[in-house]
């Protein structure tokens, strides 16, 4: 989504920990969402309002046309390298 395909064989966490390397001034809503998604799919736990509404944030901020020069950047690097 971002620019840094996943790996089928990393975890959650570790694919978090790659994106927020890349992206660090996103690394706590990667964190946020990587968490709530470990909650919901590992630990089958429903999010509470709160939770999902603090994902929804992160995930907007990640879709935001602010961070979409750094995502091309990303993207256009990864693919010569």
């Amino acid at each position: 989504m971002i620019g840094l395909p996943h790996v089928p064989s990393e975890t959650p966490d570790e694919y978090g920990s790659r994106l927020g390397k890349r992206f660090p001034s996103l690394a706590g809503e990667i964190g946020g969402i990587a968490e709530a998604f470990k909650l919901v799919v590992y630990g089958e736990v429903a999010l509470d309002d709160a939770q999902m509404t603090l994902a929804r944030l992160s995930w907007r901020r990640l879709c935001s046309l602010r961070y979409w020069p750094a995502r091309l950047k990303s993207w256009f690097l990864q693919k010569k390298g």
